[in-house]
This record gives structure tokens, sequence and C-alpha cells, in this order.
């Protein structure tokens, strides 16, 4: 499951589910909801490309992020980094979709809770 929350200190857009640590990176949380421990696997984030000739990128940019193995219940904080061709030029947002266990590691009852969407806009200190 991906979700929100964390330990360390969060900027959050009101309004969205886009979380960033004080560096500006994405910041997600992903839990293991059920009591089996769940094995390593990976977090595909997908960030898209709004200006393909503003920007350096010919399409969406995939990031893979190993997330260890959760015991039952329990979860792990990933981090990001956003990468610049993802701003829109005209609206300074950022699209990105995040998708657990994507290839398919973790036998699951519910597959459906594994993916999560949402906007960050430009990062202010």
């Amino acid at each position: 499951l991906v979700e929100a929350g964390t330990t360390q200190p969060i900027v959050r857009e009101p309004g969205d589910v886009c979380q960033r640590n004080s560096q500006g990176d994405l910041v997600f949380r992903v839990h293991n909801q059920g009591a089996l421990d769940a094995p390593a696997s990976i977090t595909r984030v997908f960030f898209g490309c709004p200006n393909p000739s503003l920007a350096p990128c010919t399409g969406p940019t995939q990031v893979d992020v190993a997330t260890p193995a959760l015991p039952g219940f329990s979860g792990v904080q990933l981090t990001v980094a956003i990468p610049n061709s993802c701003f829109n030029t005209s609206t300074n947002k950022c699209d990105f979709k995040i998708g657990v266990d994507a290839g398919e590691a973790v036998t699951e009852a519910n597959e459906a809770n594994n993916t999560a969407a949402g906007a960050c806009g430009p990062f202010i200190l």
C-alpha cells in the first residue's frame, strides 16, 4: 500500500498527495497491510515529461526504488528525486504515479491498493 506519512519534516501542498522532504525529493511510505512478511520488491515511480521540446526527456521518466522486505503490518519510507524535466512550464506542476511491487514479487490478497498518483508544484525553500 502506498500511503502518506513519515518521520521526516515534509512539505505538503494543500489538497494534493505530494509530500516532499527539505531537499525537494518526493517522499512516500509503502506499507504491508497483511500479517505475512513480504519479500523485497521494486517500487516504480513514473514522472511526466510535459515539455519534451524544452526539457531533456523523450517520455515519462521511470525511477525504480529497491523496497526492502517488510514484516507483516510494517512499512518503510522511500525517497525519490524529482527530475526537473517533469515540471510543466505552464502550470509548474509535476505529475507522478507510484506503483508498488512493480515486478510482482509479492503474493497479495489485494493488488488494487498498489498505486497512487499526484502532482507536485515547484519547491521553494
